[in-house]
């Protein structure tokens, strides 16, 4: 039996690659220089192209490719497979779904930490209270037949699971509400002010390019500030409300509960 033709459209690590060319007759289109002869050279026989999660793939390089007949994503995302091109003509589309949910979702959440308690700035700690994930999915692009896409995306339900046990409260931001207990907010802007930490997790691409813009970072670094400051603000007031009173009543300390407390009586 004749050694299969596959087409590899993405870099790949040796220990990815090797097994590949223990197996198969590989043509790297990744690395030729000449695109257009490599495809009229090579195109008429390759039977599978192999991409990585991030790769596009456009329709024209299929159409050079007629002998197709499966996608192989080395990933968890298959954005950049034209799925509807694939249906018509019968090209299967595979790819490795929740392989890497749990280290995404370990490696988010040390990211926040180590950003929120500061420990490599060695800077004081501070309280948080809240977590807030972002994530649009492209529903419109999905091909799985499992009914995974039913439900919210793997990565960002592992995220918010852990954090939800460190005891923050989530919400999130999407094209819509899911089918989960956290609470739905469909406006970035406010999700990103209402919150102490944003997680952008959604798939890559012209859809969701600069999604955290200077507009919302600008907000939200706004309303943070103001919430860090708001307790000192509060009590700069209060001290001066008793020095007010002090004043009133000729030098004589108010007695009060607190500095906070409005209502004083001269002592006896």
């Amino acid at each position: 039996m004749p050694t299969p033709d596959i087409i590899v459209t993405a870099p790949l690590p040796p220990f990815l690659y090797d097994p590949l060319r223990a197996d198969y007759r590989c043509h790297d289109y990744a690395k030729a220089d000449d695109k257009p002869a490599f495809l009229a050279a090579s195109g008429g026989i390759v039977r599978a192209l192999v991409q990585g999660g991030g790769t596009v793939t456009l329709p024209t390089l299929l159409d050079a490719l007629p002998k197709l007949e499966i996608i192989s994503v080395f990933g968890v995302g298959y954005d950049g497979v034209p799925v509807d091109y694939c249906r018509k003509r019968g090209i299967k589309v595979t790819n490795t779904p929740d392989v890497l949910t749990d280290d995404v979702a370990d490696v988010a959440v040390a990211l926040g930490a180590d950003d929120g308690s500061r420990l490599r700035a060695r800077q004081p700690l501070r309280p948080r209270r809240r977590v807030a994930q972002e994530g649009a999915r492209a529903d419109d692009q999905a091909c799985r037949q499992d009914g995974r896409n039913s439900r919210p995306g793997p990565h960002r339900q592992a995220i918010a699971t852990r954090l939800a046990a460190m005891g923050m409260q989530i919400a999130y931001c999407g094209r819509k509400p899911q089918d989960v207990s956290y609470r739905y907010v469909a406006d970035l802007k406010a999700l990103a002010v209402a919150s102490d930490f944003l997680i952008v997790a959604c798939p890559g691409g012209a859809a969701t390019r600069d999604i955290v813009n200077a507009e919302v970072a600008g907000r939200a670094r706004q309303e943070g500030h103001a919430r860090q400051h708001r307790p000192r603000l509060d009590r700069r007031r209060a001290r001066a409300r008793v020095r007010a009173a002090e004043r009133r009543h000729q030098g004589r300390r108010p007695r009060c509960l607190s500095p906070t407390n409005r209502t004083f009586r001269r002592r006896s």
